[in-house]
């Protein structure tokens, strides 16, 4: 069975490029391990059929669709390498968990003392790199 993933990270307030060079990277390692991604930008616009109505305002399409991603992986992964997440990434760190889905989170540099309690018992694991993530989902999901 394939495993499915959710990508979550921060994109309000950064530059485009940033977070989108950060994306493609994870999605090309996660996918090279046979992996299927779903990314929020992944340009298919706001609206889904699938989860949002003709009539739902952009903003609800958007939330929708990212929760019923969320509902649709079987985990999700966190990028905050370089951003603390914002209110989004939160909202749907916190739902993966209460789904009872493991979250696992890309701190590149920062030290797991800064993360504070919540962050460190929120997540089921902490990397340092998309690569390291790879290698352990191999054994994770044996």
């Amino acid at each position: 069975m394939i495993k499915t993933v959710y990508l979550a990270g921060k994109m309000t307030g950064r530059l485009w490029s940033d977070v989108m060079n950060e994306r493609v990277h994870a999605t090309e390692l996660l996918e090279a391990a046979g992996l299927t991604v779903l990314d929020p930008t992944r340009g298919e616009g706001y609206s889904d059929d699938e989860v949002c109505s003709g009539s739902a305002s952009p903003d609800r399409c958007v939330v929708e669709r990212d929760l019923a991603d969320v509902r649709r992986a079987q985990a999700t992964i966190v990028q905050m390498q370089v951003a603390d997440p914002g209110f989004g990434t939160t909202v749907e760190w916190a739902y993966t968990r209460f789904l009872g889905k493991p979250v696992f989170v890309l701190i590149g540099e920062r030290s797991v003392e800064s993360l504070g309690p919540w962050r460190r018992e929120m997540a089921t694991a902490l990397f340092k790199d998309v690569e390291a993530l790879v290698d352990h989902l191999g054994a994770f999901w044996r």
